[in-house]
């Protein structure tokens, strides 16, 4: 009997983005309990600080608690078969997931909740044109290096289903600041954009999307 699988997020793509995405390329059935910022703070961040560490994303399986959105994207990416079983290579998914991260946290920790939001607005266009700039230049050094149409290589993996939800969250609009186009300048991430964005089972996931998940539709082709 498959096991059952029921997802805790947000309704933004974010830190679950990439869990979604990897169970519907394998067809993995799954459920998703969706909740505003509001319901978090009155209802939903008390039930996971029972049930896990109070902090969402959380993948329940079986009844069984998982934090942590890394650990779960790698038992899902194992499931589906996007994580090599070559040591070597897993390392390089790794690495590629790493730098993909540092994009992302560099994205979201440019400001503090202290700050106003024009002292915000600042804060992330000083980023976008700076610390995220040279976030990105690596992640396009990471392509033109792996000799194939992905992060490693011509094989799809991972660390392909970590860059595009960065990216999506990227252009998604949901950080005041930073731009919707903000990959223009980089034709080489648009281009891999567009190539998972085409993947059957991701383009049938996304084709009515809207709101923040329209940036995970394929943009138009690099030129």
């Amino acid at each position: 009997m498959s096991p059952s699988y029921k997802l805790y997020y947000f309704p933004l793509p974010g830190r679950g983005e990439v869990v979604r995405m990897l169970f519907n390329y394998g067809g993995i059935e799954f459920t998703e309990q969706q909740f505003s910022f509001e319901e978090w703070g009155k209802e939903w961040k008390a039930k996971m600080t029972e049930a896990a560490f109070g902090q969402v994303p959380v993948l329940e399986v079986d009844g069984k608690m998982l934090s942590q959105s890394g650990a779960m994207e790698r038992y899902i990416a194992k499931k589906v078969g996007v994580y090599p079983a070559d040591d070597w290579e897993a390392a390089k998914v790794e690495e590629a997931v790493g730098l993909v991260q540092d994009m992302f946290n560099t994205m979201l920790f440019s400001t503090t909740a202290k700050m106003t939001p024009e002292e915000k607005l600042a804060a992330r266009k000083d980023m976008a044109a700076g610390p995220l700039k040279a976030r990105l230049d690596c992640l396009v050094k990471l392509l033109s290096r792996s000799g194939g149409d992905f992060c490693v290589g011509s094989t799809l993996t991972y660390a392909d289903f970590a860059l595009f939800g960065a990216l999506c969250m990227l252009t998604s609009g949901f950080l005041d600041g930073v731009p919707t186009d903000a990959l223009e300048p980089y034709p080489e991430l648009k281009a891999f954009h567009g190539r998972f964005a085409a993947l059957p089972a991701i383009a049938k996931m996304y084709e009515s999307a809207t709101g923040l998940h329209a940036s995970c539709k394929a943009l138009p082709a690099a030129t």
